[in-house]
């Protein structure tokens, strides 16, 4: 389903005084441009880009902070769990019977790393 029709094109050309072939090779950009615009509208309350970086920004922060408590400094080591047994054995006590999910819980956490 196009959008813009020859006529479209030639309006465009008129407008900033160049011939319309040159405005017709960059159909499809006009038509993906189109497109984004309309999905756009039809999300408005998604939120932007910069806001949603500074979110990320803030959760990997946030996740950095967490395995420094665990007492893992080096984020190559998070695969191995808390740096501190200690920390491991009182975050099982406190909840779980294994330390399976722990294990994987500290696993992920670089993963929020922006």
């Amino acid at each position: 389903m196009a959008i813009y029709a020859h006529d479209n094109f030639e309006q465009i050309a008129a407008a900033i005084n160049i011939e319309v072939d040159e405005i017709e090779e960059h159909a499809k950009l006009f038509e993906a441009a189109a497109l984004w615009h309309r999905l756009g509208c039809a999300s408005p309350d998604r939120p932007a880009p910069s806001i949603l970086r500074r979110k990320l920004d803030r959760i990997a922060k946030n996740a950095r902070r967490l395995l420094e408590s665990l007492g893992v400094v080096d984020l190559d080591e998070a695969v191995n769990g808390p740096g501190d047994p200690q920390i491991l054995d009182a975050l099982i006590l406190v909840g779980e019977s294994d330390a399976t999910p722990v294990m994987e819980a500290t696993q992920r956490t670089p993963g929020w790393q922006c």
